[in-house]
């Protein structure tokens, strides 16, 4: 547990009987009181799942939400009893693999983008193989709450793209770059991962 420190925090949810995750990646920047990885998973609930569930219906839920620092395997927490539970929306759901997509800003063009690709968009806000103005304008204020610095207890985080190199011949997650920005393509999409019998 350190300044630096990189964690991975996944979401866990249901749609149709269909498991569905979404995986966060974050760079500890200040060290406060407590486990990071509670502090963490508890900001992540308050900022950027309370305004991911105002651009889900309700049929999806939310099972788990996984914290966890990927340099120190003590440094984990997971609640099993996310706030919220599901999705705000009264409105029917798509079908699981019907995607809502958003793309982040990249530092420079050697760089892949990071890429979110949600489920339980309401199928009636779809609009010519797009999304609806309302539909956008919730996508809009997400954006904003998943480029934002998470603080709680002290504990400061800011959202990062994260891959994989091989250091001393062992793989090793690093940092490629902050993630200041992410945006909202205006065009369905599908995840063929998330098609019933294919798992997760």
């Amino acid at each position: 547990m350190a300044v630096g420190d990189l964690y991975r925090v996944t979401l866990f949810q249901n749609l149709s009987g269909q498991d569905i995750q979404n995986v966060f990646y974050y760079r500890q920047t200040v060290l406060g009181t407590g486990v990071p990885a509670v502090a963490l998973v508890n900001a992540f609930q308050s900022v950027v799942l309370a305004e991911l569930a105002n651009t889900q219906a309700n049929e999806l839920n939310y099972n788990r939400v996984l914290g966890q620092n990927l340099f120190t395997e003590t440094d984990n927490a997971e609640d099993e009893s996310p706030t919220p539970t599901q999705g705000a929306l009264e409105l029917p759901a798509a079908p699981t693999f019907i995607a809502g997509s958003m793309r982040s800003n990249r530092s420079d063009l050697s760089k892949r983008y990071s890429w979110k690709r949600f489920a339980g968009w309401p199928v009636s806000r779809i609009l010519n193989d797009g999304w609806t103005a309302e539909q956008l304008a919730a996508a809009d204020l997400l954006e904003i709450d998943m480029a934002a610095t998470l603080a709680n207890s002290a504990n400061v985080f800011i959202p990062v793209s994260v891959g994989i190199d091989i250091v001393a011949g062992i793989p090793t997650p690093v940092e490629r770059y902050v993630i200041t920005q992410w945006t909202t393509i205006n065009q369905v999409t599908s995840q063929s991962s998330r098609k019933i019998g294919r798992g997760d």
